[in-house]
């Protein structure tokens, strides 16, 4: 029988601190320290903000964030539309990248990229496992549910390279459109520097 991991509340709090660190003002994290899940939201950085205070309306309208965490197991974070509209797919990716930039650091590459059917927010979810990673990986390539929910698409990042212009893992630069390239800021060096 396999072993079950839940996350961990400590370890979420160890969580938020990395991602509020290397994230600034772009994450706002709510809930209780006591809640094994991080709920929140994902703002992308405005320049014109100088301090980390944004505003009810800024929050309101930013991209749902979810964490779990459990430092012997697992990872997943997730990124979902707004409650207030339909947000494009390349706007949820370029959050997502961002966190998995702050995070990229501390645990590299995740195992699988994923999206769950019927889902109301769209979530796009990464899922790093610290343990057994190829055993996971089956998991996630046949089995057709996941946390309770039917799994719609499955990309695995496991061992691959970190695609430095998008800041994902190249796996997932197929992905890549229009709207993720208008809310994602590559770096103008980086962009110099891939077209020689």
């Amino acid at each position: 029988m396999d072993e079950e991991y839940y996350s961990k509340p400590d370890d979420c709090l160890q969580l938020n601190r990395l991602l509020y660190k290397n994230l600034g003002n772009s994450i706002y994290i709510y809930g209780s320290l006591s809640n094994p899940l991080i709920n929140g939201k994902f703002i992308f950085k405005d320049d014109n903000v100088t301090s980390n205070h944004r505003d009810y309306y800024t929050i309101r309208d930013g991209l749902c964030f979810y964490g779990k965490y459990n430092e012997d197991a697992f990872l997943r974070v997730e990124i979902g539309d707004p409650h207030n509209r339909k947000a494009p797919f390349g706007e949820k990716l370029a959050a997502l990248s961002e966190v998995y930039g702050a995070l990229y650091e501390k645990f590299g590459n995740p195992l699988v990229f994923y999206t769950v059917k019927d889902d109301d927010e769209g979530r796009l979810s990464l899922q790093w496992c610290f343990k057994d990673k190829e055993l996971n990986l089956e998991k996630f390539d046949f089995d057709m549910y996941f946390d309770d929910a039917e799994i719609e698409r499955v990309i695995p990042v496991y061992g691959t390279d970190k695609d430095e212009k998008y800041g994902l893992p190249s796996e997932l630069v197929e992905l890549v459109d229009d709207d993720f390239r208008k809310f994602k800021k590559i770096p103008k060096e980086k962009v110099k520097s891939l077209n020689n």
